[in-house]
């Protein structure tokens, strides 16, 4: 994908999701303590796996304590988030891991020290977790990824209730307004030929994340707080400058964000002719995804059109059908909107 983008002449993002990967891997899940509990915790998942008798024995235990019949997930070393639900699930049959241990024989047991580092991971992963599923999404783009980084190191690093930094500090806040500004300028003296026909192909683009995002629903409250506080903060500046200039940046920065649930590609055709070279810019950055995880899930898409059964199909067959899969479920969702 790197070789395409650069024989294509466009300019290459590294995957969010491949550093996060780096980040949790090298920076926790190697630590020598955490590494010595996981350890053990696989071979306690391993057993399981191995033996269907061991298995058997487990789930009548899980029915004698009330509890749901679940199996024990094992972890995959090339993706993190299956160690987190590895931890998840031995620390949701914790009660029934320790009535098998008294009557069966196990390779290894977690002692207390371990089980309180599964879940002190656990909770510490968790938006890690949450977020991964966010920019893993078809319609993620490289907007979120400053947001989220910056909601992230908050949580994480949060120990003064007053702080009031923001998606970016105050050097970085100017740098960014500056380059916004750079770039504006060279959109408008392009000329405004195209600018009807950018934001209506904006429009028929797949549902993206907002441009300035605010908190999707989560499953972890400390992660969307984080986002809410931000943007609050963001809100009390936006309107103290609302209204002091005439300029498109000025006053774009001055609205109110929108919700991350709403399509800010909507918003650019509602708004282009207010804001003409802000919608160029919007269109051309905010088609760029911030993982490559969606394009690895194409690679997956063409065992469900060239199989066994259909193993002669012609390449140029194959490649209109990959094509109609990927789009056909977002052109109808787009007209179904269209229609409400």
């Amino acid at each position: 994908m790197a070789k395409a983008t650069s024989e294509f002449g466009v300019p290459s993002l590294p995957c969010m999701a491949h550093t996060l990967q780096l980040a949790v891997s090298g920076g926790a899940l190697s630590q020598r303590n955490i590494a010595d509990a996981l350890a053990v915790g696989r071979r306690v998942v391993g057993h399981f796996k191995h033996s269907p008798l061991a298995c058997s024995r487990f789930e009548d235990i899980q029915k004698e304590l009330s509890m749901p019949v679940k199996k024990l997930q094992q972890d995959a070393p090339t993706r993190w988030n299956s160690t987190y639900y590895m931890m998840q699930s031995l620390m949701e049959q914790k009660r029934a891991l320790s009535a098998y241990a008294a009557d069966y024989e196990l390779p290894a047991t977690l002692n207390a020290t371990q089980w309180g580092i599964l879940e002190k991971m656990t909770n510490l992963l968790e938006p890690f977790e949450q977020l991964t599923k966010d920019i893993s999404s078809a319609e993620a783009t490289a907007a979120d990824v400053i947001p989220a980084v910056m909601s992230l190191t908050r949580l994480l690093a949060k120990t003064d209730e007053s702080d009031k930094d923001r998606y970016f500090d105050s050097d970085k806040k100017g740098e960014a307004l500056n380059m916004l500004l750079s770039v504006v300028d060279e959109m408008a003296a392009g000329g405004n030929d195209h600018q009807e026909e950018a934001a209506a192909a904006s429009a028929d683009d797949p549902t993206q994340e907002d441009w300035n995002p605010a908190p999707k629903k989560a499953r972890n409250k400390s992660l969307q707080d984080m986002y809410q506080e931000i943007l609050a903060e963001n809100d009390i500046i936006k309107q103290a400058t609302a209204g002091e200039t005439a300029s498109q940046v000025h006053a774009y920065l001055g609205e109110v964000t929108i919700l991350k649930k709403e399509c800010p590609l909507k918003y650019w055709k509602s708004n282009q002719m207010r804001f003409p070279a802000l919608a160029r810019v919007a269109r051309k950055y905010l088609t760029a995804p911030c993982t490559s995880v969606d394009s690895e899930r194409l690679f997956s898409a063409v065992s469900n059109v060239i199989d066994e059964k259909r193993n002669r199909i012609h390449c140029d067959n194959a490649e209109m059908l990959i094509f109609i899969q990927k789009n056909l479920p977002l052109s109808l969702t787009h007209k179904y909107n269209d229609k409400n």
